[in-house]
């Protein structure tokens, strides 16, 4: 598939992050903008519901939804135990509306991790700098893709803005993929960790919904 080499999918490290700061919650799960997620993902004790525009690949319930048109989650109140939101919301149009329907399918007890991505890195601004346009994507007859980030975040407005929505009981600071031959990912994420903005490419936030609940 054409649209899968355009965009940076889940990978182990992040797999394993999400997966420790998950604990030991169990029950349904919601995947929005679910990915080739569930390759990972697979081997939770859960029962795992996917929901994106592109089917990547098989999962146990899998529903086809453009989020952008119809921003209506298809599930009662208090249906999810879990819910992930994984680099999906920087790519709608309504991401607010995401949110507060992401609020009203969690249960009371239940467990949110969300992802946004850093948009404003030492690399990116480099770019920038050097003419080339980091932040869309373009098809060959040079019209904007679908795919590209609708918001751009940077790694401090982004936490500023999703506790706008929710407090956030935890969060991960992943480093930038640069430099990951010489360096460890242990001194990477260090660096994301002390300066965001310039050297964490995600940051995830885990938010539980007894807090807001």
């Amino acid at each position: 598939m054409k649209t899968k080499k355009m965009l940076i999918g889940m990978d182990k490290e992040r797999a394993r992050i999400i997966k420790d700061l998950l604990g030991r919650k169990k029950g349904r799960l919601l995947d929005i903008g679910c990915w080739d997620d569930y390759e990972y993902f697979k081997d939770l004790d859960c029962d795992f519901w996917g929901l994106d525009k592109f089917k990547v690949c098989e999962m146990p319930h899998f529903i086809k939804q453009d989020l952008d048109k119809n921003t209506k989650l298809p599930f009662r109140d208090n249906f999810f135990d879990i819910v992930f939101a994984f680099e999906v919301l920087e790519h709608l149009q309504f991401p607010e509306k995401i949110i507060n329907e992401i609020k009203r399918v969690i249960k009371p007890d239940g467990i949110i991790l969300i992802s946004l991505p850093n948009d404003y890195t030492w690399d990116m601004r480099i770019k920038f700098l050097l003419g080339k346009d980091p932040f869309f994507h373009f098809d060959k007859k040079g019209n904007i893709s679908e795919l590209r980030h609708k918001t751009i975040f940077k790694a401090s407005v982004a936490k500023k803005w999703l506790e706008k929505f929710f407090p956030i009981s935890e969060i991960f600071c992943l480093g930038r993929f640069v430099g990951e031959k010489f360096l460890p990912s242990r001194f990477r994420n260090f660096l994301a960790r002390i300066y965001p903005d310039l050297f964490c490419r995600v940051q995830i936030f885990k938010i539980e919904a007894k807090d807001f609940k």
